[in-house]
């Protein structure tokens, strides 16, 4: 019976591996002509070169707004992380971008984010536009955007957290632009063309839930399975291929999970109802069952179990309709049209001189614009309330 159910585990995690693979990689460039091949290849020289952690304080005590770096010191740091700022850049200009299916299991994965160069060039898109240089900080950011949602697409929900991440602070940098008026018609109307292209190939929930279990699947066949202690009275599992018992028990939580992924991984990007109940009756499932994996599992379920509806991505994607509809209403007075991720369509009303719009956000009732641009802290459990609508103003 473990020789069998170990059997069944190989091969289906074989299967994911292909299912993983054939995932759709392409996605149109915003600008120019897109470079053949895969732009993880660019990508990878900037995760090398973030291995040098030598600025990051520095940067980070003058990365808030309000605390300026200084001019020459930004050059030479500029120049510094030249060539990682380069192959960034770069990258966002290929046709594909496929990351390599063995980093889905990579417990190392937090290293694969790019927060030093990230952070550079957001302070010289701030250096740009003090200069009166607005559209070259509109290129450089959404080149940003578009490199965190290639981070972001398929990979495991760890992953795709940091990714979103990175496009939170992208977009904050980017509604205040938009906000600014420092951008003329024409620069809006292209700004919204690039934003357009972006959101036709924004992140999008479904493929996490398979990642995750190819990422549990893998790391048990390993013997590397967690790296957690299971604390709480579970036994510690770190020497389970020597107890068949043991074996056999990681082998039920793997199937367990694995159908729950399956399922998801199916309605994720089409029902934001029913994956979060769906969630629900996973979660409820695990808490009851007798296999001590499975509800360890579910207590760790941050990293490992693919537990989560997508709504920091839908919660992003809001933002990104929001930052679109600005745009639009800026550059030609008219109000685009756009659905809201959470179902419905993105709301808007007159205040005076400025226009509030808004989506209804992960709770999914409208509270008439009540609300804030950023709704829950990012690292914050997915079952934490948020702050009624994600709401933005702006005014012709």
């Amino acid at each position: 019976m473990i020789r069998g159910k170990w059997q069944a585990l190989e091969v289906r995690v074989a299967e994911l591996e292909q299912e993983i693979l054939q995932l759709p990689g392409p996605r149109p460039v915003l600008r120019g002509s897109a470079i053949p091949g895969n732009g993880w290849v660019e990508y990878d020289v900037v995760f090398q070169a973030e291995a040098d952690r030598s600025d990051v304080a520095e940067i980070i005590a003058v990365f808030p707004r309000g605390r300026p770096l200084d001019s020459a010191r930004l050059d030479a740091l500029l120049a510094k992380h030249a060539p990682a700022i380069d192959h960034l850049r770069k990258g966002t200009r290929y046709e594909r971008v496929q990351a390599p299916v063995t980093m889905q299991s990579d417990l190392g994965t937090f290293v694969y984010y790019p927060d030093t160069t990230l952070a550079l060039l957001i302070l010289e898109s701030r250096r740009l536009r003090g200069r009166q240089a607005s559209r070259e900080a509109s290129d450089l950011l959404l080149d940003l955007a578009q490199c965190s949602n290639d981070l972001g697409r398929h990979r495991d929900r760890y992953a795709q957290r940091l990714a979103m991440e990175m496009v939170n602070h992208v977009f904050l940098e980017l509604l205040d632009l938009l906000q600014s008026g420092e951008l003329n018609a024409a620069d809006l109307k292209e700004l919204g063309r690039q934003l357009e292209i972006l959101d036709a190939n924004f992140v999008r929930p479904g493929s996490t839930f398979l990642a995750h279990s190819y990422a549990l699947g893998t790391n048990i066949l390993k013997g590397d399975f967690s790296p957690y202690d299971f604390s709480d009275g579970d036994p510690a599992l770190r020497d389970w291929k020597h107890l068949f018992s043991e074996r056999l028990m990681l082998c039920d939580a793997f199937e367990y999970w694995d159908r729950w992924n399956r399922r998801l991984a199916h309605v994720a990007d089409l029902s934001p109802d029913e994956t979060e109940a769906d969630c629900r009756r996973a979660d409820a499932e695990a808490q009851e069952s007798r296999n001590p994996v499975v509800s360890a599992l579910f207590r760790n379920r941050g990293l490992w179990c693919g537990y989560g509806s997508g709504t920091l991505v839908r919660e992003r994607h809001a933002q990104l309709r929001l930052l679109r509809m600005i745009a639009g209403y800026r550059a030609t007075g008219e109000i685009p049209d756009l659905d809201d991720p959470f179902g419905g369509k993105m709301r808007h009303r007159r205040i005076g001189k400025k226009l509030r719009i808004w989506s209804v956000g992960s709770d999914r009732k409208d509270d008439g614009g009540d609300g804030a641009w950023e709704p829950r802290e990012i690292y914050r459990d997915e079952k934490s309330l948020t702050v009624k609508d994600i709401v933005a103003e702006t005014e012709r």
